[in-house]
């Protein structure tokens, strides 16, 4: 048998992402209009988006006005 210990979150998030120095990056979702569900990525900034993985990804619903992402410091590019 394998056991698994409980994950702890923040912000929706486990606490376990936040190895090697990664910090939150909070993204106010406040002036988009959310009608249906989303996924919301982050890329690496000046990296083609059609052949690299994602650092993060989120999934947004309506009633999130706030989203966290764990990165590592840098400049990355949000995209829906």
């Amino acid at each position: 048998m394998v056991f698994h210990e409980q994950n702890v979150y923040e912000h929706s998030r486990p606490i376990w992402l936040f190895g090697n120095n990664k910090i939150w990056v909070e993204m106010d979702l406040t002036p988009i209009q959310l009608d249906c569900l989303y996924f919301l990525f982050a890329f690496n900034n000046g990296e083609n988006i059609t052949a690299v993985i994602p650092v993060d990804l989120l999934e947004i619903t309506d009633s999130l006005k706030t989203v966290h992402f764990v990165l590592n410091k840098g400049n990355y590019k949000a995209v829906d």
